[in-house]
């Protein structure tokens, strides 16, 4: 039987294994790639260790899928526009390359593909001339090649993704065309199935999940990604000769701080250094060009998935090998993603994950989860209404619903301790009343939301000598607030007195949602106060408090970009919103002070 790769069919592929008087793709590139904007006049994989398997999987018949699972800086671009040259001198088909918009795909054929594939001696007979009738060959998003074949250049729109046939198919930034379900598919489809066919899936890593608590939710681009073999570029360690990935988790550092508590990065850099994953073995690799690079050549790609579908290959390769990016610039970028996540704000982390170590992103296994602190006390100790040490206030603070109330109780102390002593879900206010009498709280330390049917809650505000607050969560980061004869800005109002429809009367704080929750999120992580829970604390206490992620967003008419706390796909979050109204009744009392939020 004769060889499969001898098959009419798959002549217009070049071999996986090559004669040697042939070149691979990674050579070829080498060898007749003139880059336009590059670090070198050539597309020289050499500098670039990592590109040489993923460039040479181009021309493997066996390959239907491909992905390199780059963070930015590992010459993606240049790989395309080495990929697509090659294929069009040694077995042209007509290829599609899809971007994010058209404009950034016009302006990549303008100013990077086209002059590049001019300067290449092995595409000049098959360039139209920019004279004469041939030029209209080029446009401004095609090449139609002298030989018929052309390549195509646009965005992710569903209109780009239909009709033609393209055995080969580039997904640029694919993580971004994910964002779209069934754009990716609809990509797959344009191969129409044939023998040469080649998806190429270029780009950092994306989010796992469309929505963080719904497992059958994954994007569409790590669907993919997990049929792959999963590639890891590794290094051998000089030692003991053991090949591992590049972990950040072998990333060290020996932090110095000033006298401020600010990091030295001038006296912490010469202990920045990559440790062998080897336990037995003590080898480090300092933070120089000389020891990134020796580790970057001994690199070799991993199976992590032997079990992969036949024919999807991945290639993954973080920033920790492209020997020419410092690892202390890496360590600067991680420090400040990890100081914004101590206030709950994941985005800078997150920019971190998904781009430099090029992994696939899920909130919920980078949130910051502090334990509760649990104190010598059961929730029977003071259900009677008996105080706490050093008790100064008690408030029960109430989230409305569309069926149910849902209250929190605390005790704070003149140290700006909170004690949780209850929590739960009635539906009536006249049980809240009831839980206020057992618990021996002060009327106007009952603190209900009237966000949602506003007037009704001012009625029964009214009605039991309550106190009513109104969240905001917008664009809203403060009001003025006159302290000790001086006008400030504070995360809430002053009581405003507001009267319902009924004609009743009551008070109204607002407050700034964002800020008192970062007060919270502050005192969860012991950096302000203390937040104590009995032993036997309600388990929904704790699921509601990790209900919300910090996030950045563009809001407002001015397209701002702020940060702000979302709520973690359809997780309930009424207990934290009311630990947020008794907080901001602390800082109000003076129990915490609010002058740093």
């Amino acid at each position: 039987m004769s060889d499969l790769r001898d098959h009419p069919l798959m002549r217009s592929r070049a071999l996986a294994v090559k004669p040697p008087e042939m070149l691979s793709v990674s050579d070829w590139c080498g060898k007749y790639v003139n880059l336009v904007q590059g670090l070198t006049p050539k597309l020289d994989v050499n500098i670039a260790p990592h590109m040489r398997e993923p460039l040479d999987s181009t021309s493997d018949y066996r390959v239907k899928e491909l992905h390199w699972l780059w963070s930015p800086g590992g010459g993606k671009t240049t790989g395309i526009e080495g990929v697509i040259q090659e294929r069009m001198a040694n077995h042209p088909s007509n290829v599609l390359v899809v971007g994010q918009k058209d404009d950034t795909a016009r302006r990549w054929m303008e100013t990077r593909m086209i002059p590049s594939a001019r300067k290449n001696p092995m595409l000049k007979h098959l360039l139209p001339s920019e004279k004469g009738n041939d030029r209209h060959n080029i446009r401004k998003t095609t090449i139609i090649f002298n030989n018929g074949y052309y390549l195509e250049a646009g965005g992710s729109s569903e209109s780009n993704l239909q009709e033609k046939s393209m055995p080969m198919v580039i997904l640029e930034e694919a993580w971004k065309i994910a964002e779209h379900p069934g754009r990716i598919q609809q990509a797959k489809q344009r191969t129409h199935d044939k023998s040469d066919a080649l998806i190429l899936f270029i780009g950092q890593a994306g989010p796992t999940h469309l929505h963080p608590d719904d497992d059958d939710a994954k994007t569409d681009l790590y669907r993919e990604w997990l049929k792959t073999d999963q590639r890891t570029f590794s290094f051998e360690c000089d030692c003991c000769g053991m090949v591992q990935p590049y972990k950040w988790s072998q990333m060290k550092w020996d932090k110095v701080e000033d006298e401020f508590g600010n990091v030295d990065w001038n006296a912490t850099e010469p202990s920045v250094r990559m440790t062998c994953a080897n336990p037995d073995c003590d080898r480090e690799w300092r933070d120089t060009v000389t020891e990134r690079r020796k580790l970057a050549d001994s690199g070799t790609y991993v199976i992590q998935n032997p079990n992969a579908e036949k024919g999807f290959v991945g290639y993954h390769a973080n920033a920790l090998c492209y020997w020419r990016i410092p690892w202390l610039k890496l360590v600067k970028q991680f420090h400040e993603a990890n100081e914004a996540r101590m206030k709950g704000d994941l985005t800078l982390l997150q920019q971190f994950i998904q781009q430099r170590l090029a992994e696939f992103w899920r909130p919920d296994a980078y949130e910051e989860r502090h334990e509760l602190v649990h104190g010598d006390y059961h929730l029977a100790d003071y259900d009677d209404g008996s105080l706490v040490d050093h008790e100064v206030a008690r408030t029960i603070t109430v989230d409305v619903q569309q069926n149910s109330l849902w209250y929190l109780i605390n005790a704070w102390t003149s140290e700006g301790k909170c004690y949780h002593l209850g929590c739960g879900e009635v539906l009536t206010f006249q049980e809240v009343d009831e839980i206020k009498r057992r618990y021996q709280v002060q009327p106007r330390c009952v603190l209900v939301d009237c966000g949602y049917r506003q007037d009704f809650v001012w009625q029964q505000c009214s009605k039991f000598g309550w106190t009513a607050f109104k969240g905001h969560a917008g664009n809203v980061e403060s009001f003025p607030v006159r302290v000790n004869g001086d006008l400030r800005k504070m995360p809430y109002s002053k009581p405003i007195s507001v009267q319902a429809g009924n004609g009743a009367r009551t008070k109204v704080f607002n407050l700034c949602v964002n800020p008192i929750k970062d007060v919270v999120a502050d005192m969860r992580a012991g950096r302000v106060g203390e937040m104590l829970v009995p032993v036997d604390v309600d388990k929904r206490f704790n699921e509601h408090l990790n209900a919300e992620v910090k996030r950045r967003v563009v809001t407002g008419r001015d397209r701002r970009e702020q940060e702000i706390w979302k709520r973690i796909g359809h997780r309930d979050n009424h207990l934290l919103d009311c630990q947020m109204a008794s907080v901001a009744f602390a800082m109000i009392q003076g129990l915490i002070k609010a002058d740093d939020y």
